[in-house]
């Protein structure tokens, strides 16, 4: 895979490791000038998990988002985001 492992220590100092692993160039960053088709939109998010939803988050900004990401029921996404509907609707 072409990938390596170093190790340097220093006596009352400790030990620094070095792993270098090796990126398929399909998975390398794109350039941002030729990000993909959500640079610029703006993206709401609704997610329980704090986990997921950062990561996504993290993600779609790279990419060029606007991104919110909101818990479901919290109080400001139904008045910031709703259009008004209610259940009779």
């Amino acid at each position: 895979m072409g990938g390596s492992i170093e190790a340097t220590s220093e006596k009352s100092r400790g030990a620094v490791f070095k792993v270098v692993v090796p990126v398929p160039e399909d998975l390398v960053f794109r350039d941002m000038a030729t990000a993909s088709s959500v640079a610029g939109k703006s993206i709401v998010i609704v997610s329980a998990s704090g986990l997921e939803g950062a990561l996504l988050r993290e993600r779609l900004e790279f990419e060029g988002a606007e991104v919110a990401l909101r818990m479901p029921g919290s109080a400001d996404l139904t008045e910031t985001y709703g259009h008004g509907r209610s259940d009779n609707d």
